[in-house]
């Protein structure tokens, strides 16, 4: 439905590797857009996005291009500063981009550097309430057959602003105390 029936779509990434796949993506859909930047770069969006959807790359699970210095875990790499810099500002981006009644989907995955990351990206959407509101976790399933979490959140009131950042959460469990599956 991308393009059709008013219908756009906004796209961000850092990875000029893809740029080929993103043209030939375009030339299939009306109204499609790709913006190759870093999203916690953009240009911040007030409101006006339905959906937001998101699959940030786990810190150091996916790393696409360790030659490309706009890559989060080459801008960001301590887990600290990746979920301050990088996963705090983009999904307060995101929650700000969003219309009112807009729903934002996070899919996100406890990796051996990040454990408990999870619950610290679900303590920094809680934050934001009563503006934001989790509507449950959905389920993903992957390539072998085994599933992932996809967390939803519905827009129910504009963000109170300036919302100071980063906000004063614990960071992710050290590897020991976290019973949480590994990737």
């Amino acid at each position: 439905m991308i393009g059709k029936n008013g219908c756009s779509y906004v796209g961000y990434d850092p990875n000029p590797e893809l740029i080929p796949g993103y043209r030939q993506i375009a030339t299939q859909f009306d109204n499609v857009k790709f913006i190759m930047k870093p999203f916690e770069d953009s240009e911040e969006i007030d409101e006006s996005f339905d959906y937001v959807i998101t699959s940030p790359p786990f810190f150091d699970h996916e790393i696409y291009n360790t030659n490309d210095p706009l890559q989060s875990i080459i801008r960001y790499p301590t887990i600290n500063l990746w979920f301050e810099k990088f996963l705090d500002v983009s999904l307060l981006k995101m929650a700000k981009a969003l219309k009112v009644g807009g729903k934002m989907a996070v899919h996100l995955v406890d990796s051996r550097a990040m454990r408990g990351g999870v619950s610290r990206m679900k303590l920094f959407m809680e934050s934001l309430n009563p503006s934001m509101k989790s509507l449950g976790t959905l389920g993903l399933e992957g390539a072998r057959g085994s599933w992932s979490p996809v967390f939803v959140w519905e827009k129910r009131s504009s963000l109170p602003l300036p919302l100071p950042l980063p906000l004063p959460l614990p960071l992710p469990l050290p590897l020991q105390q976290s019973s949480l599956p590994l990737l």
